[in-house]
């Protein structure tokens, strides 16, 4: 396995976090 650059982690780490925003909003 490679390491992620800070770019890439960033990246994996917001689209974590809007995914899980998405799923947040659309249980309530």
């Amino acid at each position: 396995m490679t390491p992620l650059s800070d770019l890439e982690l960033v990246e994996r780490l917001s689209l974590a976090a809007l995914l899980g925003g998405v799923l947040g909003l659309e249980r309530e």
